[in-house]
Order: C-alpha cells, then structure tokens, then sequence
C-alpha cells in the first residue's frame, strides 16, 4: 500500500513541477509563433493584421524592442504609403482637370497645348507617386480602383496629344464634324451622328471624344427609350450639380450608370461630386480637429505652458489657415511668456520678504525650529541670501542652549558636575538627603536646567517632606498640562517625568508621559504637530519633489531639493525626505545631476513608461486601421505624459498633413 501512495505522490509531484515551469515555455513558444504569424502577413502586405498581432506580443512583453522596431517600421511604410498615395490622387485630379479644360471650343491651340503640357507634368508625378504606393501596399482596395484611373488618364494623355498634332484643316474638320454628331444627337438623329463620329475615328482612332459619342449613338440606336431616360437623368443631375445640391444630382448620374455603366460623362460629374463632398467632409473633420488644439492651447496659455500652447495653435493653423485667432494668439507667446517671468518674479519676491518675516517673528517668540523652517524657506527661494543664513545660525544656537540640559563630555564644566553627580547620588543612596540635596542645588546653580539635579533635588525633598508629595505633584500635573496645551510637548514630558521619579503609581501619569511622546519629535526638539491636511501637503510636496528627482538634470534636481527641505522642514522626521535630501545635495555636489535615476529614455516612472507605450502603439493601431483623429488622440496623451515624446509629436503633424490633404 505504502508503494503505491509513494508511486501516486511522485506523479502528483511531476504535475506539479510541470504546471510551473510549462507556462514560460509555453509563452515564450506563443511570442515566437506569433511573431512568425505577424511577419507572414506583413510580407504577404495584410499590415494591419500584422501590427495587431505584433501589438499583442507588447501587451505580453512590454519590452521587446525587436516588435518595437518591427512596429516603427511598418508605421513608417504606412505613413510613406498615404503621403504617396494622397500625392498621386491629388495630381491625377489637377492633371485631368487641365485636360477637361481642352474640353472648351473656344481655347486656342497654345492655351490647349499649355494645359496639356502642364497635365503631363502633373500625371507623370501622380504616376511615380502611385509607383511608390503601390509597391509598398498592392492589396490597398484603394489603389486598385486608382490604378485603372490612372490608366485612363494615360490614355486621355495619348488621346489629346493626337488630337492637338492634327493639322488645323483637320482640327477644324473635327470640330465642324464634332458639332454636327452633336446637333444629330440632340435633334434624335442617331443614324446621322453615328455616321459623323465614325467619320472622325476614320483619321483620328484614338478621340476619346469620338469613342464616346460613337458609343452614346449606338446605345440610342439600340434601344431610344433607354437613351432618353439616361439623357432625362444626366439633364436634371447637371441642373442639380450647377445648384450646388450635390447629393441630388449624385444619385441622378447614379441612375444614368445604372443604365449606362461605361457613361464617361455621369463617371466625371460623381468624380467631381464626391471631391466636393469630400472637401467638404475635410474641411468639417480638419475644423473639429482644429477646435480641438485651439481648445488645448489656450488651456495651456491659461496654465502657463507657452510651448505646449504654441504647438496646438501651430497645429490648429496647420489644418485650417488663419484658423479663428491663432495667428495671433502665436504672436501673442512671447509677451505673455515675458509677463508670467514678471509675475513670478514678483510672486518669488514677495515669498521671499514673506518667510523671511516668519522667521524673525518665530525667532523673537523662541520658536527656534519653525524660525529655522521659514530662513530655509527663504534660502531656497534666494539661495544667497547672507542674512537668513546668519538668523538661522542665532536660531540654532538658540536650540542648542534649550536642549543642552545634560552636560556632557565635552563641557570644561563635567568633571566638576561629575563628581557633583556621583557624590549626590553616594549620599542619596545613604540617607543623608539634605547633604545629597546641597550637591544637586550646585549643579542648578550651573545649569538651571538640569534634568538629573532637578530630579534628585525632588527626591530629596520628597524624603526629607513627605507629606509635601501629593502637592508637588499636582503642581508639576498642572504646569506639564499647561505646556501640552502651548504644544511645547518637550517641558510637558520633562514634568511630568519628574512627577514619576518620586511618584510613579501618580494617576495617569504613564498616559500624560505617553501623550508628550507623541507631540515630541524623535530627534529630541520640539517639532510641529502635523493636522491631516498638513500630512496631505507633506505627501503632496513629497511625491512632487521626488517627481523631480526622477526626471534628472540639474534644474529639476534643485527643484526637488526645494521640496524636499520643504517637507523635512514641516516634518523634521520624514527619513524618506531627509534621506532624499541628503541624496540629491550629494549628488549636486558630485556633479552627478544627470544620473539622478538609472537612465530611461524618457525619465518617466515606469507607471508612466507603461502608459506612454500603451498609448503610442494604440495610435499606431488605429492610424494603420485609417482612424486618424483617434490615433492623433492618442498620441496628444502621450505628449500629455512626455511632453518630449519626438515620434508621438512628429506622427501627429504628418497625420495632420493627411487631414488636411
């Protein structure tokens, strides 16, 4: 039985170890198998499945800097892809334009040789534009439908270049034919205008023109109901395009391709439709988007941050030019920058003249530690102030002479108060309290103030009066409570310890001891008794001077010493703030103010390292699924959190560059 118990343990034991040490094979396998999937559809151009898997990995290894770079890459093939591609589209439009305008009967033969000329040039940086898109994302449904656009504006190209190489006998032939096929078509002559087109394509074959005509003729030809519905919807779409009511006529010339698909004329006026609806649509996001920096940037203005501020109406102005006022809300930076420096001039003064006053008033009711407090207050405002530093000193020398009440060793008076001590306590031990007493009273002669004479000065009297102990005790009670209530908890504990020497079963009196012990500070001065709100600012203050540290540098290091001293000044028994000052006074001293924290690329914390990467690669995702306003906000958080942030900024203004096309 026992074998088998032994068999069954050993098997228990194997699962075991194999459900802990499994999952890292397991994931790790997962990563690479992942990232293998992600390349396939990369090299396979399917991107935005790519980037989705890489940005899955992330989650699970938030440091991989190889499906880092491998996300870099692809935004950056992406973001050369749209700029590519809005450049083909945009010059494909301009150059058929130019040769639409050929179109016109009365343009003269170098006006029509100019605007073809100007639409080769346009058509052949559309085409290498196209070239360089294409090549970087063939499957984009976009430049499927483009590449037969392009290819007809090839031939439109051809087309009006033969035509213009005619002569003019020929030129003027093809009009007045042109004319004729025209005025056949409209007078429902069909036979007679196919007769004319055909005519035309005899000497030059390749007329768009012509081509058309030729097919609109034969359609007629074929079936004149047909063509009279279609020649009814292209009417009322074009009265409907010249009143601007651009959904009507789009789907009048959508009815004429439903009849007629190849109809060249309908296929323009939807192209024409759909770019002024388009723009209309850009021009409403870029206005929303536009709103959106305006807002922020005169927040920022508002809170002081004129970079900030100057980057969203820059970028508002990049949208839509001469956007309400930021043109001159740029120009208004430098001023407002120079009057904020003013007023904190001003405000620094002011802080300064003010602590400083706190210090003398603190000094002149000996409240030597928060005199200390405010000259540091005002050397950290004006580190050169020579007359806080010399107060301080009068203040501490102040303190010193308080809490110096047992002399030590160092004192030229300790061997005499030595051999007071030790025969005070020889003739106490005795019984000869009067002798024992006198010892005692000449140490107080001394010092005042001495903790051990005072107490065995009691003692004494306690031995030699005893029924005095009950009224001496009551008198120490009630100055000890009149110190709790001033919170100059030090004397209170003073008393009411003397109270306990020659009366220790006094009532209360271990609580009364207990409750100076906690307005005392650990270091053996008074300090201040810190209320919740003043613990909240103490942690508020801590958390923004270690803030400070954590970014490096010497500036922010200085401004993290500030709070630091502030805190310990508030709360002398911070370790966590004394600990930090006496780190960054060390370092400052090193010289090592760039290395305040082990080097990150950012000087964030790596709560916020997490969030600006989680950001980042989030716009990315969207920016590689086309969702550009959501992946401009998600960059703008990161900026909120690393205002240094080159990419996040840098993807933002490309991104804005698509929008506003």
């Amino acid at each position: 039985m026992s074998f088998l118990i032994k068999i069954q343990f050993r098997f228990l034991m194997a699962i075991l170890l194999f459900s802990l040490f499994a999952p890292y094979h397991i994931s790790a396998q997962s990563v690479r198998d992942m990232d293998r999937e992600a390349q396939k559809h990369f090299d396979d151009k399917e991107f935005s499945k790519a980037v989705a898997i890489w940005l899955n990995i992330l989650d699970l290894e938030p440091d991989n800097l190889e499906i880092q770079r491998k996300i870099e890459m692809l935004y950056d093939m992406k973001q050369r892809k749209d700029i590519e591609l809005e450049r083909a589209k945009f010059n494909f439009k301009l150059a058929r334009r130019d040769l639409i305008k050929n179109r016109d009967d009365k343009i003269s033969l170098k006006n029509a040789q100019s605007n073809l000329n100007a639409a080769r040039e346009k058509a052949s940086v559309a085409f290498e534009s196209f070239v360089i898109a294409y090549r970087i994302d063939p499957r984009d449904p976009e430049m499927q439908f483009l590449r037969e656009e392009m290819q007809k504006l090839e031939r439109f190209i051809v087309s009006e270049d033969t035509r213009l190489k005619v002569t003019i006998a020929q030129r003027e032939r093809v009009d007045a034919l042109k004319a004729l096929a025209i005025a056949a078509m409209n007078e429902r002559r069909y036979q007679d205008s196919l007769k004319h087109w055909e005519e035309i394509l005899s000497f030059l074959p390749q007329n768009i023109e012509a081509l058309e005509g030729k097919r609109q003729a034969g359609l007629a030809i074929e079936n004149a109901i047909k063509y009279e519905s279609i020649r009814r919807f292209m009417a009322s779409g074009i009265v409907f395009f010249n009143q601007e009511e651009f959904t009507l006529a789009r789907q009048e010339f959508i009815n004429v391709l439903q009849l007629d698909p190849a109809n060249a004329a309908a296929d323009e006026y939807i192209d024409r439709i759909d770019d002024r609806l388009n723009e209309r649509r850009r021009l409403e996001q870029r206005m929303r988007q536009a709103e959106v920096f305006y807002a922020s940037g005169i927040n920022n203005l508002r809170e002081n941050r004129f970079d900030e501020g100057r980057d969203d109406f820059e970028n508002a102005l990049a949208l839509v030019p001469d956007y309400r006022d930021s043109r001159q809300r740029l120009l208004s930076i430098p001023g407002l920058r120079a009057d904020f420096a003013r007023r904190e001039r001003e405000r620094r003064l002011r802080l300064i003249d003010t602590e400083f006053q706190n210090g003398l008033i603190a000094l002149t009711q000996q409240q030597y530690q928060e005199a200390i407090s405010a000259f540091e207050k005002t050397l950290s405002l004006d580190p050169e102030n020579q007359l806080a530093l010399v107060y301080i000193q009068r203040a501490k020398d102040a303190l010193l002479q308080i809490e110096e009440e047992i002399v030590d060793n160092n004192s030229p008076y300790f061997d005499l108060v030595n051999s007071l001590v030790v025969s005070g306590e020889k003739l106490f031990n005795e019984e000869k309290y009067e002798e024992s007493k006198k010892r005692w009273e000449k140490i107080l002669e001394l010092f005042p103030k001495n903790r051990l004479a005072t107490e065995f000065v009691l003692k004494c009297e306690m031995k030699l009066n005893p029924e005095r102990r009950e009224t001496f005790a009551e008198r120490l009670v009630s100055e000890g409570n009149e110190f709790l209530e001033k919170k100059e908890f030090r004397d209170a504990k003073t008393k009411f310890e003397l109270v306990k020497s020659f009366y220790p079963e006094y009532p209360d009196i271990n609580n009364l001891i207990a409750r100076s012990d906690r307005g005392r500070g650990s270091t053996g001065g008074v300090s201040v008794v810190l209320s919740g709100t003043d613990r909240n600012e103490v942690e508020r203050r801590y958390r923004l001077g270690m803030s400070y540290y954590q970014r490096g540098g010497v500036g922010n290091l200085n401004r993290a010493l500030t709070e630091l001293r502030w805190v310990v000044s508030r709360d002398p028994d911070n370790i966590r703030a004394i600990v930090g000052v006496n780190r960054i006074e060390a370092q400052l001293r090193s010289g090592a103010a760039g290395s305040a924290v082990a080097e990150r690329r950012t000087g964030l914390t790596p709560e916020q390292e997490a969030l600006v990467r989680t950001y980042y690669y989030r716009g990315i995702n969207y920016y590689s699924n086309n969702d550009f306003n959501r992946a401009i906000a998600e960059w703008r958080k990161v900026l909120a959190i690393d205002p240094g942030h080159v990419n996040a900024r840098n993807n933002i203004r490309r991104t804005l560059v698509l929008l506003g096309r």
